[in-house]
């Protein structure tokens, strides 16, 4: 009686750590993209460019320690899928959400340059796996691509050509604390709820091949996810796809090709052969679909959600 009642007072206070990383996460992404909508506005920058560079780079900030620590440790395999599973998951389940919750007109300036970088890199990450390793000299070309990536967002992107005055020039400085305490809030809430999760699906019984592609492969993906569903009832559409197809570029350029400058990355494992061949067909599709609609609501989020649930399924 004693060790049931220790049982549930476990329990609850999982769950209310949890809870506290919702939180956490709902703050972060708060401060995260109200943060980049007022330094949009006061540079002058498009909210397009500002989610394809710093909400991108900040929301895959935890793909970046995840995999840079398994590459440290010698988990190549590791830190490879967690990328391929994150990119999946943030075209198929965090894009799916957003147009449950908010139509978005594609911007067609992405057909013309951020779109085709994502297929070029995934093809790249495809080539590589089915290389079976991420050389030092591999991981300098995605490091390059990602430079280059960066340089054509910010150079070749049109801004809105309003001049700021000192007033706003001044602000600036502050709105890029906002984004750094968003940042730090949705990293810390992942993590929270990603270990709170796990806890109370091990408390279950839920099998660790379960936890594993479902949980774990969520965990690194929920600052993008909070992110955009809290840009997506706010009515920013172009944080949405900013944030979503700039981390999939930052994911497989930066995160990648740093972990493969640390050590070459040795991929043996023919599941993640099949599973980039998957993540490279997701970005095919979703090219199509923002080229062929002029605007992607309800019924593209549920045919994406339904690719991800069938994928999920097939894995397990």
């Amino acid at each position: 009686m004693e060790f049931y009642g220790e049982f549930q007072l476990a329990l609850i206070i999982t769950i209310i750590l949890a809870l506290v990383g919702i939180a956490l996460l709902y703050g972060g992404a708060k401060f995260l993209v109200v943060g980049a909508s007022n330094i949009a506005i006061s540079l002058g920058i498009s909210k397009l460019v500002v989610g394809l560079t710093v909400v991108a780079i900040a929301t895959g900030s935890p793909e970046l320690l995840v995999s840079l620590f398994a590459t440290i440790k010698g988990s190549d395999t590791i830190s490879v899928g967690n990328i391929i599973g994150s990119n999946i998951i943030n075209t198929l389940l965090i894009l799916g959400i957003s147009l449950l919750i908010s139509p978005i007109k594609p911007d067609k300036r992405l057909h013309k340059i951020e779109l085709p970088i994502m297929l070029i890199a995934s093809v790249l990450l495809a080539i590589f796996v089915s290389y079976g390793e991420i050389p030092r000299w591999g991981g300098a070309i995605l490091v390059a691509g990602m430079i280059a990536t960066m340089w054509i967002q910010i150079k070749l992107r049109h801004t809105l050509g309003r001049p700021q005055n000192e007033e706003k020039k001044e602000k600036t400085w502050i709105q890029i604390l906002w984004i750094a305490l968003g940042a730090i809030l949705l990293v810390f809430g992942s993590k929270l709820f990603i270990e709170s999760a796990i806890a109370i699906a091990k408390t279950f019984s839920i099998p660790n091949s379960v936890i594993a592609v479902t949980l774990v492969a969520l965990g690194t993906s929920l600052p993008e996810l909070a992110t955009c569903i809290y840009s997506a009832r706010n009515s920013h559409p172009d944080l949405t796809m900013g944030n979503l197809i700039g981390s999939n570029i930052f994911n497989i350029f930066g995160v990648l090709g740093i972990c493969a400058l640390v050590y070459p990355l040795d991929i043996s494992s023919k599941a993640l052969q099949t599973d980039s061949y998957i993540l490279l067909a997701t970005a095919i599709i979703l090219f199509f679909m923002m080229k062929l609609k002029k605007q992607l609501s309800w019924g593209s989020g549920i045919f994406l959600l339904l690719l991800y649930v069938g994928y999920t399924i097939s894995i397990i």
